[in-house]
């Protein structure tokens, strides 16, 4: 059973919809702006959208959700808290 999840899950082909696209970037421009930009860079934007369409594989569905960007915000805060 889990071999078939597995290989369901790897041939998902994710996407980001357009309006949730714009949604992303809005939060990196908010992210950069609340903190002068120390810190929050393409890397920091790169590994949270890396993030989102991971917890929408794991999912199973093809598109990142809202929810998947704001649990992987969220996730990355607690790693990144950690870390210090």
């Amino acid at each position: 059973m889990l071999r078939v999840y597995l290989s369901h899950i790897s041939g998902l082909n994710i996407t980001i919809s357009e309006s949730e696209s714009v949604e992303m970037q809005n939060e990196f421009v908010r992210q950069r702006k609340g903190n002068g930009g120390k810190n929050i860079d393409e890397g920091w934007f790169g590994i949270r959208i890396v993030v989102a369409k991971g917890l929408c594989r794991i999912n199973g569905r093809e598109f990142v959700s809202g929810e998947d960007w704001r649990d992987s915000l969220e996730l990355c805060a607690q790693v990144e808290s950690r870390q210090k």
